[in-house]
């Protein structure tokens, strides 16, 4: 191979030349490391009041749907207790006042259930695109 021989450049010298490299190498990529580390570090710093402010609000909002849900459930719950009396009853004398007619009148009664579901089959089968 031929060898270039140059008076400025030993073997000393071409060492030195790459340790130097080396450590200013070493020292961009150090600095780099730092601005990284401080440019994350800024950016969590200003997102986090962002995000302090989101999770607040959702907090709240979620407080504030349970509170709805609640007085919802509440006024439901009296609702019931006021009225669920008052349903019963109707609800009683509905069916005494059924079975009385159908003692009353049975045939009648009976030709009036079969008309009743006649009409619920012709709406039901009208409705449902079935042409059987």
């Amino acid at each position: 191979m031929n060898e270039i021989n140059h008076p400025s450049v030993d073997n000393q010298n071409a060492s030195r030349i790459v340790r130097d490299e080396r450590q200013t190498a070493h020292g961009q990529i150090d600095q780099a490391a730092e601005k990284a580390s401080s440019s994350a570090h800024n950016a969590i710093d200003k997102a986090g009041p962002a995000v302090d402010k989101a999770v607040r609000r959702g907090g709240e909002m979620a407080h504030a749907a349970v509170d709805k849900l609640a007085t919802s459930a509440e006024r439901s719950a009296t609702w019931v207790r006021a009225n669920g009396e008052k349903v019963r009853a109707g609800v009683d004398t509905a069916r005494y006042q059924t079975a009385e007619r159908v003692r009353q009148d049975p045939i009648k009664s009976v030709l009036m259930a079969a008309a009743a579901g006649a009409v619920l089959y012709a709406l039901l089968h009208a409705f449902s695109g079935n042409d059987r």
